[in-house]
């Protein structure tokens, strides 16, 4: 884990078999009656991943809460470029976790998979 604050800390794993390192973060539980849309949001977030320049969600097997994840490959990973990733999926997923819990049943779903994401 790397902690970025005290409410605020992200999973990182070495895959040395790939040979990348694996960024994970949990951004909760979609919002009961919700779960349709935000499922649907993880669809069209798949399909964007030129826009999230690699990045995925899915649901945790455990207790379906959505996790956002990215894989930086190691051949030839500099510094800066490691910080700004970093940095981008940090961004992208304190933004997705007011979305996903911000999301209620009577208003409008969002316009697309970048608004979930966007930092």
């Amino acid at each position: 884990m790397v902690a970025f604050d005290e409410d605020f800390a992200i999973g990182v794993e070495l895959d040395a078999a790939r040979a990348v390192l694996v960024l994970s973060e949990d951004l909760g539980i979609p919002v009961p009656g919700q779960e349709l849309d935000a499922y649907k949001l993880l669809l069209q977030v798949a399909t964007a991943w030129r826009e999230t320049r690699g990045l995925y969600m899915g649901l945790d097997p455990l207790d379906d809460a959505v996790v956002q994840m990215r894989e930086l490959p190691l051949a030839g990973l500099e510094r800066e470029a490691a910080s700004q990733c970093f940095m981008s999926f940090v961004n992208a997923a304190r933004s997705g976790r007011q979305i996903l819990a911000s999301m209620k049943r009577d208003e409008a779903a969002l316009t697309g998979p970048l608004d979930f994401i966007r930092a």
